[in-house]
């Protein structure tokens, strides 16, 4: 949305009219969902004839999305206060792109925190315990170490395929 919301903005300070930035936005694939919703806006207005009010109210009411649909909300409200649209779409761009890096930055956080954790257990804790059973062996016999050098083969592998998955479900859906 707040990429959408930038594209909105270009097009409106050039002059282009709603029912226009809402055709090019539908146009523009790269924007997924908003897309999709924009095409609907559109043709409300060109196949219906709506205004761009009542588009957009019809459109606040069937979207699934909650961002969506408090963006509407308020381009509703502003529309009908007489706001300019280029004011709004900056103000709103802004918030929604704050809020975009806020997210990514607890998922940033999230994915440090794991990955310091992944060097405690999995690298740091088999090379603590090869080392104290090392030593070990010195005083009860070369059959320690093969014991360490067994149970660290059994516990390296599988934790290794634990944290991929792991790492992929917490990072947002937008990063791949």
């Amino acid at each position: 949305l707040p990429a959408g919301l930038n594209y909105m903005l270009a097009l409106a300070n050039a002059g282009m009219p709603p029912a226009a930035i809402w055709g090019s936005l539908a146009r523009a694939e790269a924007f997924g969902a908003l897309a999709v919703e924009a095409e609907r806006i559109r043709r409300d207005l060109s196949l219906l004839s709506l205004d761009s009010l009542s588009a957009m109210r019809a459109a606040q009411e069937r979207t699934p999305s909650k961002l969506f649909h408090e963006f509407l909300q308020g381009a509703i409200s502003s529309f009908q206060s007489g706001v300019e649209l280029e004011a709004y779409l900056k103000n709103k761009g802004q918030q929604y792109q704050h809020s975009a890096m806020e997210e990514q930055a607890r998922a940033i956080d999230t994915m440090g925190v794991m990955a310091e954790a992944f060097l405690v257990v999995v690298v740091a804790a088999p090379l603590f315990l090869l080392i104290l059973l090392t030593v070990l062996s010195i005083s009860q016999g070369p059959s320690v170490i093969l014991y360490g050098f067994s149970l660290s083969l059994l516990f390296i592998p599988p934790s290794q395929l634990i944290v991929g998955p792991l790492l992929h479900s917490s990072t947002p859906t937008g990063w791949g």
